[in-house]
């Protein structure tokens, strides 16, 4: 870092309350090993988180409130973030006497949100080597169109077909673009035209999305695979939601999946923030240390119910081995998709069997 940028962070640190500092050191350490994330060596993480804590715990400490117009669309956005952040603050705040309420929670899953944008903007560009047969002008203009374009994409060479193979074993690409097919070929690859149009730029868009997340659009992979159908509800028809979530974590005990204090422990994390996400959906879920091995339970309601901020008609208990955390975060992207595709839910509310429910994913 700059030596500029370095004094101007000791400055601003040194005016930080020290029970800030103490705080977000401590944030950072933890949500870095329970989201398996490497976030201790982001200096601008720390020095941004700090100076937001140092106005956090004047307001805390002299009873001042804050509205944060934006908590419920970051709970939306970054439910993930959301979720690991909450989980981890009970201890945090045992340990610091600090008790954080949601409105700044919401605040500093902003300031992580940047610092994860942040590492996958530096680790996940992939690796290309263009292959062009029409010369060094158009092999040239390919190269700078796709660098201007794309972010995500390193070029790391442009060969000629002929010694495609050979460039391809030495340089170990990521994938191959190229204008014309290769025969053989060790890696991924995609077929382009080299004036690179508008659909062709998008074709090649979907291609690196692919390869970042091999789990297509509009399908849920990491749900299903976590969903069995004897943990199904469907229709439920009790008033009363606990009852209902306490037959749901019964099931999972039964199926030993969790611990039998797995459903106190869900009412506890309701207790804390509503866990309603959006398009009727909740998705209650408990502490991990109670899990034995994931696994979700699933209940349609017959009635809406109120649920937090909003109307459920249906339910996923999470169960989340925390070791599992790739595919954590996985599936709670695909909890975000979900809440989007308004047609797919309106056929999960037609449909009349469990098997039929469970097969639309």
């Amino acid at each position: 870092m700059p030596d500029e940028h370095g004094k101007e962070h000791g400055f601003l640190l040194s005016h930080v309350d020290p029970a800030a500092l103490q705080f977000s050191g401590k944030l950072i350490s933890y949500l870095s090993d329970i989201m398996g994330e490497s976030l201790e060596k982001d200096e601008e993480l720390f020095v941004n988180l700090s100076v937001h804590l140092h106005s956090s715990l004047y307001r805390l400490r002299n009873g001042l409130t804050l509205f944060n117009p934006m908590t419920e669309e970051i709970k939306r956005m970054y439910r993930y973030t959301f979720e690991m952040i909450l989980s981890i603050l009970p201890l945090l705040e045992e340990e610091t006497g600090i008790a954080i309420p949601e409105e700044e929670i919401a605040y500093i899953v902003l300031h992580f949100q940047s610092a994860l944008e942040r590492k996958k903007a530096l680790s996940h560009a992939k690796k290309a080597i263009i292959v062009c047969t029409m010369g060094i002008g158009m092999s040239q203009l390919l190269q700078a169109k796709v660098q201007r374009k794309f972010d995500s994409i390193e070029v790391i060479d442009v060969v000629s077909e002929a010694e495609s193979h050979k460039m391809i074993r030495e340089r170990k690409p990521d994938f191959v673009i190229s204008t014309v097919p290769i025969e053989k070929i060790e890696c991924p690859s995609i077929v382009i035209n080299p004036l690179l149009s508008e659909s062709e730029e998008k074709k090649l868009e979907d291609f690196v999305a692919e390869l970042q997340n091999p789990y297509k659009k509009n399908t849920f992979p990491f749900l299903k695979e976590c969903l069995d159908k004897e943990l199904f509800f469907l229709n439920w028809d009790g008033e009363n939601v606990e009852d209902l979530l306490a037959v749901m974590a019964d099931k999972l005990v039964q199926k030993g999946i969790v611990a039998p204090g797995y459903i106190e422990s869900v009412k506890q994390r309701e207790k804390i923030s509503s866990t309603y996400i959006g398009s009727g959906i909740a998705i209650p879920h408990g502490n991990p240390e109670w899990v034995y091995s994931t696994g979700i339970a699933c209940a349609r309601l017959k009635t809406p119910v109120q649920w937090g901020e909003g109307m459920v008609w249906l339910l996923f208990m999470l169960a989340l081995k925390k070791e599992e955390k790739e595919r954590n975060k996985y599936l709670f992207q695909e909890m975000n998709q979900l809440m989007d595709q308004d047609n797919f839910l309106e056929e999960v509310k037609k449909k009349t069997t469990i098997e039929d429910i469970y097969e639309m994913f």
